[in-house]
C-alpha cells in the first residue's frame, strides 16, 4: 500500500458522528475474530483428516498392488512362547522328521520355517502350502531372532535351485546371492547371542553349502560342546564330514543304524567319485537293506529314494538286475531330484539301455538322458538345441558325453574321433560309459571308436584293464555286427566284467551259441532268464531270439510285450521285427515292418533292418519296392553278411521266384567271390530248375569249402538222377551215407535209387530206418533237425512214398506180412482219392483186409 493510499484521521470528531460509528467498529472487529478462529480450524481439521485417511487405509495409505510398504511388509504372525520356540529348536537340530512334520501344519511363521527345513533336508514339498501368507515377503537379514531363522531357511532352499513349482509355493520375488544373504544373517545373529547352539548349526550348514568342510565341522563340534546330549542334525553331518567321535555315536545307537548304513553307501560313492563305472564296478558295495514300511516312512522322501538307490547298487553288484532296476524305479518315483539318486539310477537305466524310461521333457537333471532319449526318438532338432545349450552351461562336463551324442547325430568320423579323445582324457571311466551306450545304439560305428581308443591308448601309454576290457566290448559288437558267432562267443567269453553287465555280455554269448549251433545250453540259460522282472536290452534281445528258435514263440512275445516301451536300442527292435516275421500272426507283416523302422530311425542305413523291411514288401505283394530295398541294404553293407543272402535267396524260392533267387547268390558272390555256400545254394536252384549240368560244374568248386559232405553228395545224386544217370546217383548216394549213416533224407534217396535199379533186398533195410525214424518224429511231434535241407519233402509225405515203396519192395520178395503191414500204414497216410483207391486195390490183392 502507498503512503496516499492511507487514511487521514480527523482531528476532532463530532458526537453524533462518534455515535454511529462505534456500533460499525464493534461489528467488524467480531467478524475478523471469527476469521481468525476459522484459519486456527484449519490445521487441525487436515490433521484429523490425515489420521482417520491412514486409519482407513485410504488414499496414499491404500494397499495398492504397486506399493512397496505393502508388499516389504512382514505378515503379523503371533509370537510364539519361549517353551514353543525351545522345542522348535530342538527339532532343527534333531532334523526331527515327524514332529517338523506335524510343526508345518498351519499358515505362521513357525510353520512355513517347518515346511522350509522339510523341503530342504527332505526334499518333501507339499507342506510348502504352509508358506503362502509369505509368498511377497522379501528374503532379508532384518527382524528378530526368530524371524532371522526363519529367513535364513528361506534362503537355504532358495539356494538348491527348487523347481519353479516349489518356487511358486514358498517365495514369488527374486534372490541375487542367497549365501550372502544367509551370511549376513549368521552375523547379526551371532553378535547377538553367540553360544545359540541352533545359530552354530546353522553356521555349519552355511559353511557346507560354501564347501568349506572345516569351518563347517568346527561350527557342528560347537553345538556338541555347548549341547548336553547330542543332536542327531549335528551327529549326522559330522558323520558326512569323516567325524569319528560322531560315526561312533551313530554306532552306539540301534534307532540310527539304517542312517549309519546310509553313511557307508555316501562314503564309497565319494572314495570311488573318479573311477566308479558299471563298466569296471568297483566291488564290495555295502549291503543296505530296504527296512520295513513304518520305518521306511520316518525317514523322509529324500533318504527313502537314496535307501532305494543304494540298496539297487548292491543288488546290481550280486547279478539281481531285476531286482536292481525295481528299486531304481521306486527311488527315481521318491525323489528324481536327488543327486546321489539320479546320479545311480540314470546311469543304471542308461546303461541297461532304458531309454524309454526317460521322461521327454528337459528338468533340472535329466539332461543328458532326455537328450539320447529324443535323438532315438527321431527328434533330432530339439534334443541337438538342447545340447548346444548343455555345452555352454557346463563345457567341462559336455567333453564326456560329446562323443555319444555325435555318434548319435551322424556327425563326421574324424570329429567323432577328436571327441572321443578329448572325452577320454577328461574322464575315461564316464566316456567309455557313453561309448557303451553309442555302440548299441549305432553298432556299425564300432570300427571308427576302436580307432580312435587305441590312437589315444598310444600317446597316453594306458594299458588299463577297463580299456582292454572295452576292446574286447568293441570286438563282441563288430562280431555281432558281422554275424560271426565263432568269433562272438571267443569274444564274450574274454570278458570277466563285474556285477549285472556280465549279465548282458552271457545273454549275447548264449545267443551267438544258439546261431551258431542251436546248442541246448542257450535255451536252459533263457528258460532261466525268462521269469526275471527286467532284464537288459541286450539280453532281452538275446532271449527273443532264443526263445523264438526254440519253438516257444508265446514265452518271446511276452517278453516283448513286456518291454518294447522301455528298451530302445536298434538290436531290441531287430529281434522284434524278426519275431514278428518269422511267426504266423496276422498282423506279422506290419508288426515286423513297425520294429524294422524304429531300427532305421538310430541309423537310416542299418543293412539288417534295411533286409528285413525288403523281404516284408517282398512278402506284402511289393516286388519292385523291396528289390530296392534290399539293393540298399547291400549297399549299406560295410563287409558283407552271408546270412542275410542266404534269407534273401531262400525267401525268393519260397515265393516262386527262382530267377530272383539266383540273383540273390550272384550278388552275395559279387560281395564275396567263390564263397562256397553261395555256390553250394546256387547249384541246389540251378538242379531244381532243371539245369544239373550246371550244378554240377558249381559243385565241384564247393568240394573244399567247407560244405557238409552229405548234403554235397545228396545234391549230387539229384543231379545224376535228373540226368537219368542212375549209377552215377546211386553212387552219390552211397557216398552220402557213408558220410553220415543217420541222415533220413540220404538213407531215403539211397533206397529208392535202389529199387529204380533193382536192387530190392539192399534198398528194404535202408527205406525200413526212414520209416522208424519219421514215424518217430511224428509222434513226438517233432521236424528233425535236417529237414530244413529237404527241399519239396516234408515228414507226412516221405513217411506215406517210403510206406508204398516198402510194400512193393516186400511184395516183390515174397514177404506178404511185411507187405500188408506197409500198405496198411501207406492207406492211414493218404488223404482220400487216387492214392488211397490204390493203396486199398494192393491191400485186396495182398488178401489184407
Amino acid at each position: 500500500m502507498s503512503v496516499s493510499d492511507e487514511e487521514t484521521i480527523p482531528l476532532s470528531i463530532d458526537e453524533d458522528s462518534l455515535t454511529e460509528m462505534r456500533p460499525a467498529r464493534a461489528a467488524k472487529r467480531q467478524e475478523q475474530s471469527k476469521k481468525k478462529q476459522t484459519l486456527l480450524l484449519i490445521p487441525l481439521l487436515l490433521l484429523l483428516a490425515v489420521a482417520a485417511a491412514y486409519q482407513l487405509k485410504l488414499g496414499p495409505f491404500s494397499k495398492s498392488s504397486g506399493s512397496k510398504e505393502s508388499q516389504d511388509a512382514m505378515p503379523t504372525s503371533p509370537k510364539p512362547t519361549a517353551a514353543v520356540i525351545s522345542e522348535h529348536e530342538k527339532n532343527v537340530l534333531n532334523l526331527d522328521y515327524p514332529k517338523l512334520l506335524a510343526s508345518s501344519r498351519g499358515s505362521d511363521m513357525i510353520h512355513c520355517e517347518s515346511a522350509l527345513i522339510l523341503a530342504w533336508f527332505y526334499h518333501e514339498y507339499e507342506p510348502l502350502d504352509a508358506c503362502k501368507k509369505f509368498l511377497a515377503t522379501p528374503i532379508n537379514s532384518t527382524g528378530d531372532n526368530e524371524t532371522r531363522r526363519f529367513q535364513f531357511f528361506r534362503a537355504l532352499f532358495f539356494s538348491q535351485n527348487p523347481r519353479q513349482a516349489q518356487m511358486e509355493r514358498f517365495f514369488t520375488g527374486t534372490l541375487t546371492d542367497p549365501v550372502k544373504v544367509m551370511e549376513e544373517i549368521i552375523s547379526v545373529a551371532r553378535s547377538q547371542n553367540n553360544r545359540a547352539p541352533v545359530w552354530s548349526f546353522l553356521m555349519g550348514v552355511l559353511q557346507m553349502e560354501k564347501k568349506d568342510a572345516k569351518k563347517a565341522k568346527e561350527a557342528f563340534q560347537l553345538v556338541n560342546n555347548t549341547e548336553t546330549s547330542q543332536a542327531f542334525g549335528v551327529t549326522w553331518f559330522l558323520a558326512r564330514l569323516g567325524d569319528e567321535s560322531a560315526m561312533a555315536a551313530m554306532n552306539k545307537s540301534p534307532e540310527q543304524a539304517l542312517w549309519k548304513s546310509l553313511l557307508q553307501g555316501f562314503a564309497y560313492e565319494e572314495k570311488n567319485l573318479n573311477s566308479f563305472t558299471f563298466l569296471a564296478f568297483p566291488g564290495e558295495f555295502p549291503r543296505i537293506p530296504v527296512p520295513e514300511p513304518a520305518v521306511l516312512e520316518k525317514m523322509g522322501r529324500r533318504f527313502r529314494a537314496i535307501n532305494f538307490a543304494f540298496s539297487a547298487l548292491a543288488a546290481w553288484e550280486g547279478n539281481q538286475l531285476d531286482t536292481a532296476n525295481t528299486l531304481c524305479d521306486r527311488a527315481i518315483t521318491e525323489d528324481e531330484l536327488d543327486k546321489t539318486v539320479w546320479g545311480l539310477c540314470s546311469r543304471m537305466r542308461l546303461f541297461h539301455g532304458q531309454l524309454g524310461k526317460f521322461s521327454t521333457t528337459i528338468n533340472l537333471n535329466q539332461e543328458s538322458p532326455t537328450i539320447l532319449a529324443w535323438i532315438v526318438e527321431g527328434r533330432k532338432n530339439p534334443a541337438l538345441s538342447a545340447w548346444e545349450e548343455l555345452k555352454k552351461q557346463d563345457p567341462a562336463g559336455s567333453l564326456v558325453l560329446a562323443p555319444l551324442i555325435l555318434m548319435l547325430s551322424q556327425a563326421d568320423p574324424e570329429d567323432l574321433q577328436t571327441a572321443v579323445q578329448a572325452g577320454l582324457t577328461a574322464d575315461l571311466p564316464r566316456t567309455l560309459e557313453y561309448l557303451w551306450t553309442g555302440l548299441w545304439q549305432r553298432p556299425d560305428l564300432a570300427p571308427q571308436v576302436e580307432k580312435a581308443v587305441r590312437a589315444w591308448m598310444d600317446e597316453k601309454k594306458d594299458e588299463s584293464q577297463l580299456v582292454k576290457d572295452f576292446l574286447g566290448i568293441l570286438s563282441l559288437v563288430q562280431a555281432l555286427q558281422a554275424q560271426d558267432w565263432k568269433k562272438m562267443i571267443q569274444a564274450g567269453e574274454g570278458l570277466k566284467l563285474k556285477g549285472s553287465a556280465m549279465l548282458e555280455i552271457d545273454g549275447l554269448v548264449m545267443m551267438a551259441r544258439m546261431m551258431d549251433t542251436k546248442d541246448n545250453q542257450a535255451v536252459i540259460w533263457a528258460d532261466s532268464q525268462f521269469q526275471r522282472v527286467s532284464p537288459g536290452a541286450r539280453s532281452a534281445a538275446a532271449l527273443m531270439v532264443i526263445l523264438s528258435m526254440a519253438g516257444k514263440v508265446q514265452e518271446a512275445h511276452q517278453i516283448l510285450d513286456k518291454y518294447q516301451e522301455i528298451f530302445r536300442e536298434p538290436l531290441f527292435y531287430k529281434a522284434a521285427a524278426q519275431l514278428y516275421l518269422a511267426g504266423t500272426r496276422k498282423d506279422r507283416l506290419m508288426r515286423s515292418r513297425f520294429f524294422a523302422e524304429k531300427a532305421i530311425k538310430a541309423n537310416a542305413q542299418d543293412a539288417e533292418a534295411l533286409f528285413l523291411i525288403g523281404f516284408i514288401q517282398l512278402e506284402s505283394g511289393q516286388p519292385e519296392s523291396g528289390e530296392k530295398t534290399i539293393v540298399q541294404a547291400v549297399q549299406a553293407m560295410s563287409q558283407p553278411v552271408h546270412a542275410w543272402f542266404m534269407r534273401w535267396s531262400e525267401l525268393e524260392s519260397r515265393l516262386k521266384r527262382p530267377q530272383m533267387a539266383l540273383a540273390a547268390m550272384d550278388a552275395g558272390l559279387r560281395k564275396s567271390p567263390d564263397y562256397g555256400p553261395f555256390l553250394f545254394k546256387k547249384a541246389q536252384i540251378l538242379a531244381t530248375q532243371n539245369n544239373p549240368k550246371e550244378a554240377l560244374r558249381l559243385l565241384e568248386k564247393t568240394k573244399d569249402a567247407g560244405i557238409e559232405e552229405v548234403q554235397r553228395y545228396v545234391l549230387e545224386g539229384r543231379c545224376h538222377v535228373s540226368l537219368r544217370q542212375k549209377r552215377e546217383a546211386e553212387k552219390s548216394f552211397s557216398n552220402a551215407v557213408k558220410a553220415d549213416n543217420k541222415n533220413i533224407l540220404a538213407r531215403y534217396l539211397l533206397g529208392k535209387t535202389l529199387l529204380g535199379n533193382g536192387a530190392l533186398r539192399p534198398a528194404i533195410p535202408h527205406l525200413q530206418f526212414v520209416a522208424e525214424e519219421l514215424e518217430k518224429a511224428l509222434q513226438d511231434q517233432r521236424i528233425p533237425e535236417e529237414a530244413a535241407h529237404w527241399q519239396t519233402e516234408t515228414v507226412e509225405s516221405m513217411l506215406a512214398e517210403t510206406c508204398r515203396l516198402l510194400g512193393g519192395a516186400f511184395k516183390e520178395t515174397g514177404n506178404r506180412p511185411m507187405a500188408i503191414k506197409y500198405v496198411k500204414k501207406y492207406a492211414t497216410l493218404v488223404p482220400d482219392g487216387p492214392m488211397k483207391d490204390e493203396a486199398l486195390r494192393l491191400l485186396l490183392l495182398l488178401g489184407g483186409e
